[in-house]
């Protein structure tokens, strides 16, 4: 199962991801209508770099090439 848990991982938000992946779940967050609105592809990087950081289980966005891209550089 997924759980939906807002536009980012928050610290308001980070103990129910615990909870809910003890339980099996997986987090996911969407950038489509935040980060992928930006005007740039380097400051969508940017964000997307830092959501990637807060590891979320998976991450929707409208623009998942350029998301991918930036996973790919932090290997």
């Amino acid at each position: 199962m997924i759980a939906y848990v807002e536009p980012a991982i928050t610290p308001e938000n980070q103990k129910i991801c615990e909870m809910l992946r003890a339980r099996g779940l997986h987090c996911m967050i969407s950038v489509a209508s935040t980060h992928d609105k930006l005007k740039t592809k380097e400051e969508r990087a940017a964000e997307y770099k830092e959501e990637i950081n807060k590891r979320p289980d998976i991450i929707e966005s409208d623009i998942p090439a350029e998301v991918w891209k930036v996973l790919q550089l932090g290997k």
